[in-house]
């Protein structure tokens, strides 16, 4: 990582939002060129069904936040990611413990992105995959 990108990583861990506290969550890397994010999680059984396995909706929050991080690298005029359509595949039970998400930027434009994303647990499985379409708010 450049010394930009390890500003954005440090920024983005100071402000972040609770829900990624609560899935003890932090941005681990960042890249600018190209766009894209990983986030390392560890959940806890509270986030879980079936004894261990990760509720689906936490798996698409995770993923989402490892997608939208990656387009807030993309340069510093971005103030605002609102997600406009996002799709969530479950290929394996995420399992409560150590995940990686890890998200990135496919193409954009100056309104409109196209993210994907992945989730891996710790031993380097695939559990999910995710596609987004995100509206870029910029400075004026």
């Amino acid at each position: 990582m450049n010394s930009n990108e390890e500003r954005l990583v440090a920024k983005f861990n100071t402000h972040k939002p609770e829900f990624i506290n609560l899935l003890g969550g932090s941005v681990e890397s960042v890249s600018i060129t190209p766009p894209s994010c990983i986030y390392k999680f560890i959940i806890g059984n509270e986030y879980c069904h079936s004894i261990d396995i990760v509720q689906g909706g936490f798996v698409s929050a995770m993923l989402d936040a490892a997608m939208s991080h990656a387009a807030y690298a993309v340069e510093k005029g971005v103030i605002g990611i609102s997600t406009i359509e996002m799709s969530t595949h479950y290929m394996a039970p995420t399992r409560a413990g150590k995940v990686i998400a890890s998200g990135r930027v496919i193409s954009e434009s100056y309104k409109i992105a196209f993210l994907e994303g992945e989730l891996h647990d710790f031993s380097g499985e695939l559990t999910a995959t995710s596609k987004s379409t995100v509206k870029i708010t910029r400075k004026r």
